[in-house]
Formats: structure tokens, sequence, C-alpha cells
């Protein structure tokens, strides 16, 4: 189908970027995906993802009940800078305790990895907190 091979186009860019580069990106690929990834061209990346979808699934936005919706940036907004912006800010009481997150904020608007990719940047500004091992339930992998 002609939207898997659309897709996995889509998805091997972003492989191909934080494969070559490492840095930069939103995506972070383990080591052994740096490894297969880092030695095939584009289109064997593409190839590659687009054989590993087993199944997908589309909803047409515009059809009753929905009504059709979508995000994305005017021309010209440099969204990499209002992405940094709304990771953290504040009204001038200098904390920087005010996040905005969520696809439309993104840099993968009207995908669920959008939001979690600004929930991640947000999430890197607040400062660590200690976990006290007693409070923890065992099995929960908690860290």
């Amino acid at each position: 189908a002609r939207i898997v091979d659309a897709f996995a186009l889509f998805v091997a860019r972003d492989v191909k970027r934080s494969a070559e580069s490492g840095a930069g990106t939103a995506l972070k690929l383990t080591d052994h995906a740096r490894r297969i990834f880092g030695d095939l061209s584009l289109a064997e990346t593409s190839r590659y993802i687009r054989d590993s979808i087993i199944t997908y699934g589309i909803r047409d936005w515009a059809r009753a009940p929905f009504g059709a919706a979508n995000h994305g940036w005017q021309p010209g907004v440099r969204s990499w800078k209002v992405m940094e912006a709304f990771k953290a800010f504040d009204f001038g009481s200098g904390a920087r305790n005010l996040h905005i997150v969520g696809e439309a904020y993104s840099d993968y608007q009207g995908f669920i990895e959008g939001a979690l990719n600004s929930a991640e940047l947000a999430l890197a500004t607040l400062p660590a907190v200690a976990v006290d091992p007693a409070l923890q339930e065992p099995g929960l992998g908690l860290s």
C-alpha cells in the first residue's frame, strides 16, 4: 500500500538522521539500531521499516462524527524555537515551571510520538528527585 511506503520513508528519514548524527534529533536509537541502520542507504532503511510493519489503521477524521481537524506549523514558524520555549517557561518569576506539551506543539504533529517527544523535552527540564527505596513496591521496575 502506498500509505505504508510513505510512512516507512517518513520514519526512515528520522532513523537515518539519528544514525548518522547521533545528536540533534528527537529520535534516540539503541546501539544495535545504530549499527543496523548506520550502514544502510535511505532506500534500504525505508524497505527494512516497511517490511517490519505488520498492520496499520487509518481513520478519516473528516468523516462524521469527527468533522476534521489537524495541526500544522504556519509557513515561516521556526517550530524548534517554539518547542524550546514551551518546554519550560515562566511569566517573569524565573521559576521556569510552566510547560506546554502535546502533539500540536511538537515535531510529529498528528502522532502520539509528537506528544511523547514534547513531554520528554519538558520532563528533562525538571530536577531529578531521589526515590526512597522503602516506598517502592516490588516488581514495578522503578529505579
